[in-house]
């Protein structure tokens, strides 16, 4: 297969098992033995979270690249290109190496009919992304959970380092209807004697604290094992600075905008601690050089606009209140929501800071 026709190959799974299939660990298992299980060749750092995780994950991935590890990193979902999906030292895989992969796993893919239907889509890509970072021979592999943590297509790994992001109601209807049930869900990516990162908040965090508790993970926990402090947060600069016992950095400054970077950015630093003594230059640059689409991403100065990618009531807060402390005056807003997507708490979030509202609908 080329380029053209893998991506029509995994578009045509997409579809197939859209919203309908059990979220279950069989058939990525069986899919991964067929390849010789290629998970267990690098060590792993499993990002979990309803919000933040992908920004995080992307940190970390900078953080441990500037430290002289090799690193690889999957990334979901994709906003330009299938490719970002899987990524080493932060650079997208080409197309080549993606078709190589593809046309690699595809038999196998085949050969996995289980009780319970082909590998879905998602399935296929962390597939994809372990074969690769395998055959890459990664130090680690920075891996984010697609839906949930505890039957989660990642959750394959055996990871040495556990980040849960912050935790709120999304996907209720497949992983709880509050935020303790959801919380239990991505508490599943936890492995015994390990090591655990939480940025969440609350009733969210006693259920992760209970987890790491139950399974010997020596957890490290937001405003107790590390902190910090924003010092700038505008439209041309967010400056914050991270504390804890072991490491200290101040006037961190990220490409990408908004307090809660500030939080995903300290959430990284305090995951990477865990695997190396960090040097501050190489840290500051990791953390300024990080970058991902669709992140309160300024696209023209003159005149301002700006995109952004949130879509489930938490990210929505997070883009609102910047918009609302950088244009007092208000808005023009161009969105479009998806039904499944919870649109009318997303919405509650963001016309309050809108002059002007365009929808776009789409018949997909």
């Amino acid at each position: 297969m080329n380029y053209g026709q893998v991506c029509s190959w995994l578009n045509s799974i997409a579809v197939k098992n859209a919203a309908s299939t059990e979220l279950r660990l069989d058939r990525i298992q069986c899919l991964l033995r067929l390849l010789n299980n290629p998970e267990r060749c690098f060590k792993s750092i499993h990002v979990a979270g309803t919000s933040g995780k992908g920004s995080t994950s992307t940190f970390i991935s900078s953080i441990l690249s500037s430290h002289g590890f090799k690193t690889g990193l999957t990334l979901s979902p994709h906003v330009e290109s299938i490719t970002e999906r899987i990524q080493l030292n932060n650079v997208p895989i080409s197309q080549t190496n993606f078709c190589a992969l593809a046309n690699e796993v595809y038999p196998f893919w085949q050969q996995c009919e289980t009780k319970f239907g082909l590998p879905t889509f998602f399935e296929v890509i962390t597939a994809m992304a372990f074969l690769y970072f395998a055959e890459q021979k990664v130090d680690y592999a920075v891996v984010e959970t697609g839906l949930g943590g505890e039957l989660d297509a990642t959750n394959a790994l055996n990871s040495e380092i556990n980040v849960i992001t912050p935790i709120s109601l999304d996907h209720a209807t497949i992983l709880g209807d509050t935020i303790e049930k959801i919380a239990l869900k991505k508490a599943g990516i936890i492995k015994p004697s390990s090591k655990t990162i939480a940025s969440c908040s609350s009733a969210a965090f006693e259920v992760i604290q209970k987890a790491a508790h139950e399974r010997n993970s020596r957890l490290s926990s937001l405003n107790r094992d590390f902190f910090y402090q924003i010092k700038q947060n505008d439209l041309t600069c967010l400056t914050f600075d991270y504390i804890s016992k072991e490491f200290r950095a101040f006037d961190l400054k990220p490409h990408l905008l908004g307090a809660h970077q500030a939080l995903n950015a300290s959430t990284a630093i305090a995951a990477c601690r865990q695997v190396v003594q960090l040097n501050d230059q190489k840290t500051r640059q990791a953390i300024k050089t990080a970058y991902l689409p669709c992140r309160l991403e300024v696209v023209s100065r003159d005149p301002i606009v700006i995109l952004d990618g949130a879509h489930n009531p938490e990210k929505a807060a997070s883009t609102a209140n910047f918009l609302r402390e950088t244009f007092p005056n208000g808005i023009q807003l161009v969105m479009s929501i998806l039904e499944r997507r919870d649109p009318i708490n997303i919405l509650n979030q963001l016309l309050p800071v809108a002059s002007s509202v365009f929808f776009c609908f789409s018949t997909f």
